[in-house]
Parts: structure tokens; sequence; C-alpha cells
């Protein structure tokens, strides 16, 4: 027992710090890999969509259209939308892991000479962050709309107003099928 609490009260050794680099490292770079798949996910579901609602709208302009389709179009854009959603909210827990495992091992092994992922922390927190530049402290603060105007929020509105409209348009076709079918 005594020996375990010796290990984690005695300093890294070289060794140590060698890995705890490679681990710091490979979590930013983890992290970015899936941030940079969460907006290639984003804008590939953006163009299907746009497609879908184009689609749509050459169903109104054209006569010869598949009927059934015009139900069909909709449903298949409000399920994307579902699964557009989905793969956002994993996609962001995935990358947060990430940056969760890169700031504990900031804060294990190098918090005295760096913090750069706390700081980062803090500032979209809103809080003033102490910069070293040319031998002058200089602090910076996230501006208002920064801190409390998340990215996300907006990808979310974008995703509803697609569902949105697909609904519309299902209540639209449906509204149009019972007129047609009752007369």
């Amino acid at each position: 027992m005594e020996n375990q609490a010796e290990k984690i009260l005695s300093p890294p050794t070289d060794v140590d710090l060698q890995k705890a680099m490679l681990g710091y490292e490979t979590a930013i770079q983890l992290w970015e890999v899936e941030s940079e798949n969460h907006h290639s996910e984003y804008n590939s579901m953006l163009v299907a969509n746009s497609v879908i609602l184009a689609a749509i709208g050459f169903s109104y302009q054209t006569t010869n259209f598949y009927p059934p389709a015009k139900y069909f179009l909709p449903i298949v854009g409000i399920v994307m939308c579902v699964s557009w959603y989905m793969l956002g909210k994993r996609a962001i827990e995935q990358a947060i892991f990430w940056i969760y495992c890169a700031r504990e091992i900031e804060g294990k092994f190098f918090h005295p000479i760096f913090k750069h992922l706390y700081n980062g922390h803090l500032f979209g927190r809103g809080r003033a962050i102490e910069f070293i530049l040319e031998g002058n402290s200089r602090f910076r603060r996230m501006k208002f709309w920064g801190r409390y105007v998340k990215r996300q929020v907006f990808f979310n509105f974008v995703i509803l107003i697609f569902a949105i409209i697909y609904i519309i348009v299902l209540v639209i076709e449906i509204k149009l099928w019972f007129k047609i079918d009752h007369n």
C-alpha cells in the first residue's frame, strides 16, 4: 500500500513524460480527426438534404412525376434529419472524449509547463486568459457572442429547418391525398 502512495507522489520519470507526450499528441490528433469527420458528415448530410429538397421541388414542376415519391421523399428527408442529428451528437461526444483525455494528461504531466487546453476551456467560458507576448503580459477574453452562441446550436437549427420543411411538405401531400380521395 505504501509503495502505491509513493509511486503516485513521486515525480514522473523521463520515460513517463515521453509516454505522456505521445498520449497527449495522440489524443489531440484523434480529437482533430473526430472534429473533421463531424464537419465532413455535416456537409454530406447538408448536400444530401438539399438534393432531396430539389427532388421535391422538381416533383411539383413535373406532371409525370411518380405520385408515391411525393410521400416517400419527405419521409426519407425526415429520417435523414434524425440520422443527421444523431450522428452529430455522437461525433461531438467522441471529440469531447478525446479532448478530455488530452486535458487529463496535460493536467497530470504538463500543467506547470503549459496548460493550453485548460486555458482554452476557460477562454470558451468567458474567463480572461493571460498571454506573455514579447515579454509583455496581455489578457484576452472571448467576446460575449462567442461565449453564448454555440456552433452546434446553429448546426441543429439547420437540421430543424430541413425537418420542418419535410413535415410541411408531407402534411400538404397528405391533405391533398385526402382531398382527392374524398371528392
